[in-house]
């Protein structure tokens, strides 16, 4: 029930994160590499834990022309609100 509503989480990340930066000149592409749900048993507020990863690709182009691409990897934790009855972000680790 709850992992289809983190797939959702998922690609509205993606979507934001894809929106072109006009000012810079970035175009990223956020491909979801996993969603992950864990069960917390021992945690009536909190049943589920979830991980959304992404491998992200920027491109740029320097002041010559030359094309830049850089791909990084990065993860969202979350936690299922039974409060509020969806997905809460918990945390974001740093990018390596």
């Amino acid at each position: 029930m709850v992992t289809p509503l983190l797939q959702q989480e998922a690609n509205s990340l993606k979507q934001d994160g894809e929106k072109p930066d006009e000012k810079l000149g970035v175009k990223a592409t956020w491909n979801v590499e996993s969603v992950e749900v864990r069960e917390q048993k021992d945690n009536e507020s909190n049943p589920w834990a979830g991980t959304v990863k992404f491998r992200i690709t920027s491109e740029m182009r320097e002041v010559d022309g030359t094309p830049v691409t850089q791909t990084f990897d990065k993860r969202f934790e979350y936690l299922w609100s039974t409060a509020m009855n969806r997905w809460i972000i918990q945390y974001t680790p740093p990018s390596p």
